[in-house]
């Protein structure tokens, strides 16, 4: 500490210096697990909290990935904003918690943050938290999210939700726990659910995948057109999809009422009437 207090004054400049791999010294403080150094830095200057290394992670997701959990106090008493911050893989604080199993980090988290937009967005390969701990046979993990929550039918890339990743590998002792802890939150198969769920959830996976990656290169102006754009796109994909499903219905009624009317007309006059002695037996 008594160090670090005198570079600081000799050279301010250097907590803003970074590494080969974009880390500060924040964000190894955070990394370590020095929670003296750590209150020092953001005690010298906040803005250090929202840093990001050559991955696009800031501190405070180097000490979620750590389970640093003091370190992730420390940060969030500062500034609750470093929290929304997504990596360029798309992962927010909540994925690298779960993804490195670090149970206790993700608890604090979710006691701490309003964790509604975190706890079900997915990364850029569609993975939600939820996907993540299926995938890492994290039953614990998985059962506390469950209570969050979670969508337990989030569809990935690949098209799978997390009772698909789970049973796609019952070799591990901890999917034997999973897969009930799923089913009881009726969690289902992919070809289990509806398709209009499947689409849509894909389009919303798409308008979240292209904002946030347009969101860190585009100029303002250009990212509020491109949202725009993505909101009427998926309006009338939407669009077409509820005509699609009401031109169906409108069809399946035209289709029974013909079939009534046809059957009624067949008892009201059936073929050969009702008198045997004119038209024969009916």
């Amino acid at each position: 500490m008594d160090i670090v207090k005198e570079i600081l004054k000799a050279r301010p400049d250097f907590a803003w210096k970074k590494d080969l791999q974009g880390c500060t010294p924040l964000h190894l403080c955070c990394k370590k697990g020095h929670l003296e150094v750590t209150r020092e830095l953001l005690r010298f200057e906040a803005e250090l909290s929202s840093l990001e290394d050559n991955d696009g992670r800031t501190p405070l997701h180097w000490a979620a990935i750590k389970g640093r959990v003091n370190v992730i106090d420390e940060i969030l008493s500062t500034s609750l904003e470093s929290a929304e911050v997504i990596t360029k893989n798309g992962e927010t604080v909540l994925h690298l918690g779960v993804k490195n199993n670090q149970y206790e980090a993700v608890k604090y988290l979710a006691e701490m943050l309003n964790i509604t937009k975190l706890v079900d967005r997915p990364d850029n390969d569609g993975n939600t938290v939820l996907h993540l701990a299926t995938a890492g046979k994290l039953s614990t993990m998985v059962i506390y999210l469950l209570k969050l929550g979670v969508d337990v039918n989030a569809i990935n890339q690949k098209g799978q939700t997390a009772l698909d990743v789970v049973e796609s590998d019952m070799s591990n002792s901890g999917a034997l726990l999973i897969l009930p802890a799923l089913q009881d939150a009726g969690g289902k198969r992919s070809h289990q659910l509806p398709p209009i769920s499947i689409e849509i959830q894909q389009i919303q996976q798409d308008q979240k995948s292209l904002s946030s990656s347009f969101t860190k290169r585009m100029p303002e102006s250009t990212t509020k057109h491109h949202r725009r754009s993505q909101n009427r796109r998926r309006e009338k994909q939407l669009e077409l999809q509820t005509e699609g499903l009401r031109n169906a219905r409108n069809t399946i009624v035209i289709v029974a009422v013909l079939i009534a009317t046809v059957t009624f007309a067949a008892g009201i006059n059936p073929p050969g009437g009702f008198s045997d002695k004119k038209l024969g037996t009916s």
